[in-house]
């Protein structure tokens, strides 16, 4: 194993850990529902308004409370961060994919090609008032059958790998 290759097992960990402070930084999220909505009470803005929950009524109950500023700060950069990573998500399966098909491409390419694609097709997406129905039913039913087939192919490619290969993926 070269010095620059990734052990399975040490990644493993790192995502794990990622993991938890993920699970950590959510569990604090709870919490935060027992501000926010007793806030839109006693503002008199409604609960369910979804989206702009985010954008209307925090930053309403913000400018009100000490050190409103910092905290919407640090609100909108975790907005930010949490945008960012799961577009990476996306990417990263769609990219390998494109470098494993086309190997002459560089990562940078295949990364600028996706971005712009997603960034053209999502402009021309945004005026279309029909696309909610559609975008539930990928959401919700879509992207899980898709991560079930994957993970049962990953399972079954498992099987069909040589002995030293599991072995060395196990330890």
């Amino acid at each position: 194993m070269s010095p620059n290759e990734h052990k399975p097992i040490s990644e493993a960990e790192k995502i794990e850990m990622r993991d938890r402070v993920n699970a950590r930084i959510a569990h604090w999220c709870s919490f935060a529902a027992l501000v926010i909505i007793p806030a839109c009470f006693s503002y008199g803005l409604d609960v369910g308004a979804g989206p702009s929950l985010l954008f209307v009524t925090l930053p309403t109950i913000l400018q009100d409370i000490p050190m409103g500023r910092l905290f919407a700060i640090i609100l909108y950069l975790a907005m930010i961060f949490a945008g960012v990573s799961s577009l990476q998500n996306m990417f990263e399966a769609v990219a390998e994919s494109l470098l494993h098909k086309f190997s002459k491409l560089s990562r940078t390419a295949v990364l600028a090609i996706l971005c712009v694609l997603c960034l053209g097709i999502g402009i021309f997406m945004e005026p279309i008032s029909k696309w909610g129905p559609w975008m539930d039913l990928v959401s919700i039913y879509i992207i899980p059958i898709g991560a079930t087939l994957g993970a049962i192919s990953w399972f079954l490619s498992l099987i069909h790998i040589s002995e030293p290969t599991r072995l060395q993926l196990i330890s």
